[in-house]
């Protein structure tokens, strides 16, 4: 809309100055016929004394360029000079604005993250996230319990597969200086019901869901090349994590990043069914975010 605006406002000076030019050329041109002079002679003859056309419009332009500038100049002189003179508007009106600016900018940024921008794996309309809720408590989005994962995850059938994801801050040594990184523990399933597959090596496989079976540790690409240098010979070495020593078994692709969560680092989530449990509610399936897909 601007651009269109700008060329009708640029077009119609164009054409303003052309018309100028003309007038002033007829003029000329009958001044000279006046004087006994040919009519044809009386055209080159004004043509000499007006100059270049062309070079006439380009002078005019560069003025008027300048002008705008210097009225420009004048508005942003004026301005200050009555902010200077209300300190306290000023102080006001630009704290406001600040405000204003921030909380649009951190609007658009979820809004964009959330509802605008897809999740950048296959079928993204069929992911969903669940949370648990107690409203009566204020909780509406509340941490769900290992357990309640385990009955929705065998007794649902709204959902294709499921899995559970839980952040783990993780401290890796024995390579150098200590390292502190974001990590996730993530059911085995977790990287299939994405449909993304590791760039390296493999994914976490079903029995490593369970105690004593989860050592295992798939590297962001970032901490691959940054820590590992990008060797393809990383599969099947171990390292050590919180203490614990963990056999490296993939490598996610460059690109692969999950909304609202930065991991470096993630290992399988074991999960054992206490036999003091007697199950909780099934989920239906709606559209939210990342942890299930809906069938």
């Amino acid at each position: 809309m601007w651009r269109r605006l700008i060329a009708r406002v640029t077009g119609r000076a164009n054409r303003d100055l052309d018309r100028e030019l003309r007038t002033r050329l007829e003029s000329e041109i009958d001044e000279q016929i006046e004087s006994g002079m040919p009519p044809e002679e009386a055209r080159y003859a004004a043509q000499r004394v007006l100059g270049n056309a062309t070079s006439i419009k380009e002078e005019v332009r560069e003025v008027s360029r300048w002008t705008r500038l210097e009225q420009l100049a004048q508005d942003l002189r004026f301005a200050i000079r009555s902010m200077r003179k209300s300190p306290g508007f000023t102080l006001t009106a630009v704290l406001s604005l600040a405000l204003g600016i921030g909380a649009n900018t951190a609007i658009f940024t979820v809004v964009n993250a959330v509802l605008l921008r897809p999740l950048p794996f296959p079928e993204p309309d069929r992911l969903v996230q669940l949370w648990e809720s107690k409203p009566a408590n204020g909780y509406f989005r509340n941490v769900v319990n290992a357990f309640n994962f385990l009955d929705w995850r065998e007794r649902t059938k709204s959902f294709e597969a499921m899995a559970a994801v839980s952040p783990l801050p993780i401290n890796l040594t024995g390579l150098g200086d200590p390292l502190a990184l974001p990590g996730m523990q993530v059911s085995p399933a977790f990287f299939s019901i994405l449909r993304v597959a590791p760039a390296l090596g493999r994914s976490f496989i079903t029995g490593e869901g369970l105690p004593g079976r989860d050592q295992v540790v798939i590297l962001s690409f970032g901490l691959w090349q940054s820590r590992f240098g990008g060797n393809r010979a990383i599969i099947g070495r171990k390292i050590i994590m919180n203490g614990t020593p963990h056999t490296i078994v993939g490598v996610m692709p460059r690109a692969f990043t999950l909304p609202k969560e930065t991991a470096d680092v993630w290992t399988p989530l074991p999960i054992v069914r206490s036999k003091e449990w007697d199950g909780g509610p099934v989920p239906h399936c709606h559209r939210a975010a990342e942890a299930g897909r809906c069938s």
